[in-house]
């Protein structure tokens, strides 16, 4: 975990949100632009957990693959007794570049151009996901940075089915250290997360909903044996965005 000081030479400017994080833009007086990330406290209920994982990720990728992730600057958790700001946070650079643009209506009518764009960006994102896939880890989980600088696979981590919504988050934190992971099989994780919304349904809907929709979870949990890939049950586990999205992706035109 690292910290930065920023004084009277930066400024925060324009500022954008998405659904777990607020971003501004640091402007220093010789025009250099950063970003600061921080995570929103009414939709990011493991926000601590995130940031580091988050932080360790881009540091990971930036050190040991050519996809263009931001450099991490410092980032710095809330507990952290040095934090003055209140709140968890990333510093990273600013990638040139704007949000990838959304079709929303085909045509038959297509211009070749946008078609050889759009082919240009499906070809880019494929070498993404197979670069991300070339990085092999004995266990599943989430991506950690040691003080000494070692990643190392932690306990498993997913803002989009446990920072959101809370009772997910409350759900998750209550859940025995055995069925956070990191998990060394895909049986095992497959029965966490059954773990996982056995109790997020009890505590979200009343006892004779919550008793219906945890009798389906059993179900399905019962059914995992029957879709597990047993050569690739034991790993080896790789890399993974899980939510590689319009809003995630910028491009260059």
């Amino acid at each position: 975990m690292t910290t930065v000081q920023l004084d009277e030479l930066c400024a925060a400017a324009a500022r954008c949100r998405g659904g777990f994080n607020v971003v501004y833009e640091l402007i220093f007086s010789d025009d250099v632009v950063w970003m600061a990330r921080i995570p929103l406290p009414y939709n990011c209920f493991q926000a601590e957990e995130v940031t580091a994982s988050y932080a360790a990720t881009l540091r990971y990728l930036k050190r040991n693959s050519a996809i263009p992730v931001p450099a991490v600057f410092a980032h710095c958790l809330q507990s952290n007794p040095d934090n003055k700001v209140n709140a968890s946070y990333i510093i990273m650079e600013k990638l040139p570049g704007c949000p990838l643009p959304v079709i929303e209506r085909l045509s038959l009518d297509v211009d070749p151009n946008d078609l050889a764009l759009a082919k240009k960006v499906h070809e880019q994102l494929t070498d993404v996901l197979l670069e991300l896939a070339s990085f092999k880890f004995s266990q599943i989980g989430s991506l950690r940075e040691d003080p000494e600088g070692n990643f190392v696979v932690g306990p498993y981590i997913d803002p989009n089915s446990t920072a959101y919504p809370q009772h997910r988050a409350t759900a998750y934190k209550s859940l025995d250290c055995l069925h956070k992971g990191p998990f060394s099989s895909v049986q095992e994780w497959y029965s966490a997360m059954a773990q996982l919304n056995r109790k997020a349904s009890l505590d979200d809907l009343d006892e004779e909903d919550g008793d219906e929709v945890v009798a389906d979870y059993e179900i399905l949990a019962s059914f995992t044996h029957k879709v597990l890939v047993k050569e690739y049950e034991n790993g080896p586990f790789v890399l993974n965005h899980n939510d590689l999205t319009v809003q995630n992706i910028l491009v260059r035109t």
